[in-house]
Parts: C-alpha cells; structure tokens; sequence
C-alpha cells in the first residue's frame, strides 16, 4: 500500500460468498478486507493457483512425514520391548547356566561318588553349560560393540 496519495476509493458491489471468502482469507492471513483485495489483484492469476497446490502438496507432505514419526516412534517401541525381553531371558540363561555348574560341581565332589553315569551327565551339563555361557557372553559382547553398551 501506499502513504494515501494515489489512493481511489472504490465501491464495490460482491457476491456474498466471496466477500465471506475473502474475509475468512483475510483474517487466517492477518491482513484487512482492503489489503486482501489488493493483494489479490496484485497477484498473477496463475501464482495463486501455484501457491495453494504448493500448499497443498506441503500438507500432504506433512502429514506422511507425521504418519511416518508414529510408525518410527512404534517401531523403536517394539525394539525397546524386544531388547528388554532379550536382556531378561539372558540374564535368566545365565543364572540357570550359575546353577547347573554348582550342581555339577557338587556331584563331582560328593564324599560318596555318584555313579559314573551320573558323573559323566554332570561333566556334560557343565561342559555345555560352559559352552552356552561363552556363547552368550560373546553374543552380548558383539551387541555391545555394534549398538553401543546397553
């Protein structure tokens, strides 16, 4: 706008609709029902229309990348609930694997020795109780090294 000096005052007859859109438009975009007008006439036909498709696709993409940050969001959830699970069934392995070779060490040492089969099943419990152990512990190790300490 200018200062007033090459200003004309107009009367203007308008549908209603329109002036209501034009109002509505006018509001949403913090300007008066004048400087509305005079933006619109000042506007190239073909830039309003560019401008609201360029709108339009930024909404969209706004909302897929919304959608997307919630599936992202539930995903890191099922991971979280995945990794909690894992760290307990592991720390249970490992106290059930602490168990079986207090076991087999106390059969191996009894004063009255178990039969020998008995002997033999507890060196093999042990044996792969041992193996399970480093197992796991070269699994959690690889994890560590891969996504950081957990």
């Amino acid at each position: 706008m200018t200062d007033g000096a090459d200003e004309v005052r107009l009367t203007l007859r308008l549908p209603t609709k329109l002036r209501d859109q034009i109002t509505r438009d006018a509001a949403e975009s913090g300007r008066s029902l004048n400087a509305e007008i005079v933006k619109r006439l000042e506007t190239p036909e073909g830039e309003s229309a560019k401008l609201a498709e360029l709108k339009k696709q930024l909404l969209d993409e706004h909302q897929a990348y919304v959608r997307m940050e919630a599936l992202f969001d539930s995903q890191m959830t099922v991971i979280e609930e995945y990794r909690s699970i894992m760290r307990g069934l592991t720390q249970q392995t490992l106290r059930d694997l602490g168990t079986i070779e207090s076991l087999s060490s106390i059969l191996t040492s009894l004063e009255t020795p178990p039969t020998p089969e008995v002997v033999d099943m507890a060196k093999r419990l042990l044996a792969q109780a041992l193996e399970t152990k480093k197992g796991i512990a070269d699994e959690l190790e690889s994890q560590r090294k891969k996504y950081g300490a957990d």
